[in-house]
């Protein structure tokens, strides 16, 4: 069962990711807090000056219309985060995609592997079928033949290639660690999305436009 801790949509919403997050997950949470943290002030802010006695009408508006532009300030950091964290994860990707160690690419026995299936006329069907079939055997030579065709004559098509890719990362040793930054990530940026679309409707309900 959730324990729903917070009011808000933004606080709710965490409340639902942290609810059933691993141990070992935990030390992402205040990263999480400190978004939802942006709404609940600014929600906070814009309520006191909206009914604040000592300001008039105009001066109430003003305050809460600044209530809002700092939270959205505020948020410009957390988007910059989300930021590095999708670039963290391109990083281990890729890095988690790169030959095994130890293993040395041969480009003059991958060119005639090249010039040989350029030369079958073989359809990229079949030439993605024997690339899915390289990777699982380890045939790394024609694996990386396949991927640096040249863009001229590419060999196979983006759907095998983007397949290729995931079988290569199931059998790497950094795929747990990949997908655990990918996990923080998606997190992260669903909080932060939907902070600057709760934004946007406190605005709203204020009637306040950029």
């Amino acid at each position: 069962m959730i324990t729903l801790k917070s009011e808000g949509p933004v606080g709710i919403l965490v409340d639902v990711m942290t609810s059933d997050m691993p141990e070992h997950d935990r030390t992402t949470e205040p990263a999480l807090r400190a978004v939802q943290a942006v709404y609940d002030t600014a929600v906070k802010e814009a309520k006191e000056s909206s009914k604040n006695p000592e300001l008039t009408p105009l001066g109430q508006r003003e305050a809460t219309k600044r209530a809002i532009s700092k939270a959205r300030e505020a948020l410009k950091s957390h988007e910059d985060t989300a930021e590095r964290l999708e670039a963290k994860v391109k990083a281990t990707r890729s890095k988690a995609l790169e030959l095994p160690s130890g293993v040395q690419r041969d480009p003059v026995v991958e060119r005639e592997i090249r010039d040989r299936l350029i030369a079958s006329t073989k359809d990229p069907l079949m030439v993605g079928m024997d690339y899915l079939r390289a990777i699982e055997r380890g045939d790394h030579c024609f694996v990386n033949a396949v991927e640096n065709a040249p863009q001229a004559f590419p060999l196979i098509d983006a759907d095998p290639r983007r397949r290729g890719e995931e079988a290569k990362l199931a059998m790497s040793p950094m795929k747990a660690q990949v997908e655990a930054q990918e996990v923080e990530h998606a997190r992260y940026r669903q909080i932060v999305d939907t902070t600057r679309t709760e934004l946007r409707r406190l605005a709203e309900r204020y009637d306040i436009h950029r």
